[in-house]
């Protein structure tokens, strides 16, 4: 059995699992931790990038799917556009109104 941690190095430890939030933890590395928060008085500083690492993480994630879905938007727009036939860097406003007098011609 394992001797319990002194208050102030749980209290550590527990700081530097917090920053890791829901990351799965080995035993190995949960001894290491252990280690640190009785051996390091800069455990406050340690979870702090950690939180930020996590973050940083998050917004990235966030920008690729982001990014996924304005490539995806794209694609359809391009597919949509050769199958009506027109240029991409036609004006949606002008297209519009051609196709309008378009039909309003055929209507005669």
């Amino acid at each position: 059995m394992s001797t319990p941690l002194p208050q102030w190095q749980a209290d550590r430890l527990a700081t530097l699992l917090d920053a890791f939030g829901d990351l799965s933890i080995s035993a190995g590395e949960r001894e290491t931790l252990t280690w640190l928060a009785g051996s390091s008085v800069v455990v406050d500083d340690i979870a702090g990038m950690v939180r930020r690492a996590r973050a940083r993480s998050s917004v990235v994630a966030v920008r690729e799917a982001h990014d996924k879905q304005l490539s995806r938007e794209r694609a359809r727009i391009v597919a949509l556009c050769e199958c009506a036939g027109i240029d991409l860097g036609d004006s949606p406003l002008d297209v519009l109104i051609r196709h309008l007098r378009g039909r309003e011609r055929g209507a005669r």
